[in-house]
């Protein structure tokens, strides 16, 4: 009669232990999800700013305001390829339910170059290539490959796109006159860094 309580007693001390493993694991992935895009950013980014960009767009209804209305008619006669973009920015490929995070770091020393960057998780890998690869004809950009990271840059000019995995950096270098290097050339090497 003593086993019969015993089993009992000892089941019912074993099912909250087993609860609360699973919310333990389950908040692991809810904070790993939530991280998002942290560990890209450079230890010595000195202004960092996180932004929910889905939760953004929904709130502002931007498609349906009078500013955005005239923007995505021009953009669906102009850049056919990018409006549908415009007009569902989950037609991307971002994963917009993770923060974009926002940095600037750099310009402490002489070569120490000024940048700044967003950074974005990909949902689709395969629309994130396709967006980028389209915005890229577009705007003139050559592409870059090595080693799994594509870059997207103009020569001269010192912003860029770059994706690695599942990770799309924006970059931009500040200006440094007489340093003999391209700007699209110091962007390439920002994004790598963080990539």
């Amino acid at each position: 009669m003593h086993k019969q309580y015993d089993a009992k007693i000892q089941t019912s001390k074993t099912k909250p232990l087993w609860v609360v493993l699973a919310l333990v694991c389950s908040c692991s992935h809810a904070v790993a999800a939530l991280q998002g895009t942290t560990k890209w950013i450079p230890e010595d980014a000195y202004v960092v700013a996180s932004l929910r960009l889905g939760n953004i767009l929904e709130k502002s209804d931007y498609a349906n305001t009078t500013e955005w209305k005239p923007i995505l008619k021009w953009a669906k006669k102009i850049l056919p390829e990018i409006a549908p973009i415009l007009e569902d920015p989950n037609a991307t490929g971002l994963n917009l339910k993770v923060p974009a995070r926002l940095f600037l770091r750099g310009g402490h020393a002489k070569d120490d170059t000024l940048a700044f960057g967003a950074l974005f998780l990909a949902k689709d890998k395969k629309k994130v290539a396709s967006s980028l690869a389209s915005i890229a004809k577009k705007a003139n950009l050559r592409m870059r490959k090595d080693k799994g990271f594509v870059a997207y840059v103009a020569t001269g000019k010192s912003i860029g796109l770059a994706i690695k995995g599942s990770v799309i950096a924006f970059v931009g270098v500040a200006p440094s006159p007489g340093n003999p290097i391209d700007p699209s050339d110091r962007v390439e090497e920002v994004a790598k860094s963080l990539l």
